[in-house]
């Protein structure tokens, strides 16, 4: 039995915003084989490696975002229905598909020695590992670490400054640690 598909039916940015975020024509140099140059901005927005591109860059923005069921389609698509961070989601997007596209073209290609494209794989990274999130309430809730002492008379500032062995000893027990030849058993 095959998996239900979440990912979007389209991209969270187009070709038109691939040419606000970056020069059409350094596009129109990556997108056609034969080292000649895509003829105007508006052959460049309605390219099929363009579209492709953004459908590509979109499906790295999801699978980050998807890590973990932090969001949903849904979330990603109200981005960009219009908020202040829609143009985040949009020039994120951008600058990944633009990367794609270079590396289409210049295969030995540095991410480093492009201008935005380390920024977007950092975001995309930290996208993914939770430590950077979209504005949403339910997200910014989830960030906030709270927790029950064991102890009554205990605070958190108890619990930080104390050593696991010592703290936790009604769990554990109390463990000696004894030197013998050059370390702790």
């Amino acid at each position: 039995m095959s998996q239900t598909v979440a990912s979007a039916s389209s991209p969270y940015a187009t070709g038109a915003d691939l040419v606000v975020y970056r020069d059409w024509r350094h596009v129109a140099d990556l997108i056609r084989d034969d080292d000649t140059r895509a003829v105007s901005q508006s052959a460049v927005v309605s390219d099929a490696i363009v579209a492709r591109a953004m459908s590509a860059a979109s499906g790295l923005v999801e699978t980050a975002c998807f890590r973990g069921g932090r969001y949903t389609t849904e979330d990603l698509q109200a981005i960009v229905a219009g908020n202040v961070c829609k143009e985040f989601l949009i020039q994120l997007v951008c600058d990944l598909a633009f990367w794609t596209l270079l590396k289409r073209r210049k295969p030995d290609a540095k991410p480093e020695n492009v201008a935005g494209v380390p920024d977007a794989l950092d975001t995309l990274q930290r996208l993914k590992l939770g430590e950077a999130i979209f504005p949403f309430l339910e997200s910014a809730d989830a960030g906030d670490m709270d927790f029950t002492m064991l102890d009554p008379f205990a605070s958190k500032s108890t619990f930080q400054s104390v050593p696991l062995d010592q703290f936790a000893y009604r769990m554990f027990g109390q463990r000696m640690r004894t030197l013998r030849s050059g370390g702790y058993i």
